[in-house]
């Protein structure tokens, strides 16, 4: 959030305060892909601990509270698939890098050149990220490429605003990374089919209860549902980043937290058990 409140931290135009460089960008485009790559690694980790949680939790009868965890990693997948949307567009940028600083004669009038078509959606795309994802390569990146066409353009990628100038009222941000990076509760028919996918990877014998039922009627992530436009500086302080500042220790520990009072109650498998039913379960496919 910081970064945003940099960004909104002036009322009117803004001058950035990093200039641009054609080499820095590259190297900061370099970096913003390895600590992108780190964090999906990271939350990959951490995505198959919760399967072990929900699994014990399911086992146990607690329906609950297992949806709730489930809901949280579903938006963690949600972010690892836009990680690797984020990947991509930074290595098609550093690809096309020479684009960013073609010859341009500015003028008191017009002081920004126009942006190129061919990197308008990577541009667009990583400025937006930048204010959702832990990447501080990426936040210096979006400084530099508002100090080259223009903070009014840039600011209006971040905030994934229809532009009214220059390309008409589309949005130049990639509409799959949009949709998965908007912060909302998960699809209710997405939740239960991830409940029942994992009750079956560990032959956990769960149906999911009557009171579940009206949670299919909740779809906040349909892709068929109109985008959301965000407008103003006062909503756009509002984008969070719960997914990405998921802590893997916590978990592991409220994990094993879990599983040890759950033994002393006597009515569960442990983790350790089902881990090896589901290896055995591997061995034999």
């Amino acid at each position: 959030m910081g970064f945003l409140n940099k960004l909104l931290s002036s009322e009117g135009p803004r001058k950035p305060k990093v200039k641009f460089d054609l080499q820095k960008c590259k190297v900061l485009l370099k970096g913003g892909e390895n600590r992108i790559r780190l964090q999906k690694s990271k939350l990959s980790n951490s995505v198959k601990l919760q399967q072990r949680e929900i699994a014990l939790l399911l086992e146990c009868g607690k329906d609950e509270l297992a949806r709730i965890r489930a809901e949280q990693m579903v938006r963690d997948e949600l972010l690892i698939e836009s990680y690797e949307i984020v990947e991509v567009l930074c290595e098609t940028l550093l690809t096309r890098h020479n684009l960013l600083a073609l010859n341009f004669n500015a003028t008191k009038e017009n002081p920004y050149p126009p942006l190129p078509a061919e990197i308008a959606e990577a541009v667009g795309s990583i400025a937006f990220a930048s204010c959702r994802i832990d990447a501080s390569e990426l936040q210096t990146l979006t400084e530099m490429l508002a100090s080259r066409f223009g903070p009014e353009l840039i600011d209006s990628a971040c905030a994934g605003q229809p532009l009214q100038q220059g390309w008409g009222k589309s949005s130049l941000v990639n509409p799959r990374l949009y949709s998965k990076l908007l912060y909302s509760v998960p699809d209710g028919n997405v939740v239960l089919q991830k409940l029942q996918d994992i009750a079956d990877m560990f032959q956990l014998e769960w149906k999911a209860p009557a009171e579940f039922e009206e949670l299919k009627d909740h779809s906040v992530l349909d892709s068929t549902a109109p985008e959301r436009v965000f407008s103003g500086n006062s909503q756009r302080t509002r984008y969070l980043r719960e997914a990405s500042s998921y802590n893997d220790e916590k978990f592991a520990d409220d994990a094993l937290s879990t599983n040890d009072n759950e033994q002393a109650e006597g009515g569960c498998e442990s983790s350790d058990d089902l881990t090896a039913r589901l290896e055995a379960l591997k061995k034999k496919h």
